[in-house]
């Protein structure tokens, strides 16, 4: 690979200065940056016309795995000015190759940059929008509403507290009784009939509505028969969403309403960083699950695809559908799909080992502290006691996701993939 090692430099219109080395062609380019974030493709990215006199930015941290080859052009020559990326794959391997990334971005005039963190570009040059930002401050004031009692007639929105029962023929339907059910009027939780029913009524009223059961319902003895059901409406609250100002700001633990804004863009822009980075980072576990070499029983793979097989049928058929009827509407086959199902099992088989393979090789471990701190943070987003967490998670399940983090973590912070191993049959 002829590549020329001198230092190089991405320099943005404000002045932000990104330092890497170069590769390919050396000189000096100018163009709009857009960003690209596939794993394969970069052939395609580097001869797609739409491109034309523009960097590009590619995000997965590394690319050339596969090298060039004659059948993947988008056009016949290559159309941006720059190229740049966290890591050019050194010994490229395939079958079809006839070239490296470096030896064809010389060939074809592109200037890269190589050894930057292409993530950071996407940070600064992509923030959050200020239309985002709009949209999550006025959801934080509806995340704040209140309810407050009202004795005008229920509507939608408002929310109602009532009793419930059934008759028929005089006599209370057994087991149809409910009391002091909370309900937001308009959210779909409760039957359409009985929501028509509360709306217009005041809290205190007592009022009873018609309901006539379907054809087939599941208790057979009420199909096809008409009910009355009574409902107490105990209270009726209406719901009251607090202004967008500096007096809301403070009362929900910001300095001001500008602090309330940057906070935001902060969350927002670490959860899209922690999504990116998680997807990176399950791709390179993949790829490295792709050329582990390990013998994986065959009949675990075929117990694994048609168990899903079995479950997908069971799900189809409370639809009333079948296998075929799906695979039919997905223009696919039952055999495609179970292969496609016994391939994942695989998949997921190859990252579980190449995960393991790679912390026991690093020393990357979990700590019994980090589990326990995992079963609260679950405990608090699933609103559910941390006991229950417990009893559907074991500590060893909660142990081996830390460590598929931790491993991901290591492999976005330290990836160089500096070859590739095609298993593609040769034609």
């Amino acid at each position: 690979m002829s590549e020329n090692r001198k230092p190089a430099a991405l320099i943005l219109a404000d002045g932000t200065v990104y330092r890497g080395v170069n590769f390919g062609t050396a000189g000096t380019v100018f163009g709009e940056i857009v960003f690209t974030t596939g794993v394969s493709g970069f052939q395609e990215t580097l001869t797609d016309p739409s491109n034309f006199g523009q960097i590009v930015v590619q995000t997965f941290p590394s690319v050339g795995g596969y090298g060039v080859n004659n059948d993947d052009y988008a056009s016949d020559r290559c159309h941006l000015s720059g190229y740049v990326v966290r890591n050019v794959t050194k010994l490229p391997s395939n079958y079809k190759m006839t070239e490296s990334l470096g030896q064809f971005t010389t060939e074809q005039g592109v200037v890269g940059i190589e050894g930057v963190d292409p993530r950071a570009i996407t940070r600064h040059v992509r923030p959050v929008t200020e239309k985002t930002l709009d949209i999550e401050m006025v959801h934080q004031t509806r995340m704040h509403a209140t309810y407050r009692p009202t004795q005008e007639p229920a509507k939608r929105g408002c929310r109602a507290l009532l009793d419930f029962a059934g008759y028929m023929d005089g006599k209370e339907i057994p087991d149809s009784r409910m009391e002091k059910v909370m309900v937001v009027l308009g959210d779909g939780k409760l039957m359409p009939a009985a929501e028509q029913a509360i709306y217009g009524h005041r809290a205190g009223e007592t009022f009873r509505f018609d309901f006539t059961y379907p054809a087939e319902f599941r208790v057979p003895e009420l199909s096809g028969k008409t009910a009355q059901f009574e409902i107490n409406l105990r209270s009726v609250a209406e719901k009251h969403t607090p202004e967008l100002t500096e007096e809301f700001a403070k009362s929900i633990g910001y300095d001001s309403l500008a602090a309330m804004r940057e906070s935001i863009r902060a969350q927002k822009q670490k959860i899209h960083e922690e999504g990116a980075d998680r997807a990176a980072g399950q791709r390179l576990l993949e790829m490295a699950g792709a050329n582990i070499e390990v013998h994986i029983a065959p009949e675990t793979l075929d117990r694994t695809a048609d168990n899903e097989m079995k479950l997908l049928g069971e799900r189809l058929s409370r639809s009333g559908l079948t296998v075929e009827q799906h695979c039919k509407n997905s223009h696919t086959t039952p055999e495609a799909l179970r292969q496609r199902y016994r391939d994942e099992a695989e998949s997921r088989a190859r990252v579980m080992l190449a995960a393991r393979a790679i912390a026991e090789a690093e020393q990357i471990v979990v700590h019994p502290e980090e589990v326990n701190a995992e079963y609260r943070r679950l405990a608090a987003l699933q609103e559910t006691p941390e006991a229950e967490i417990r009893k559907v998670l074991t500590e060893d399940a909660v142990a081996a996701a830390l460590a598929a983090k931790k491993v991901q973590r290591f492999l976005l912070d330290h990836a160089e993939v500096t070859s590739v191993t095609d298993s593609a049959e040769k034609e």
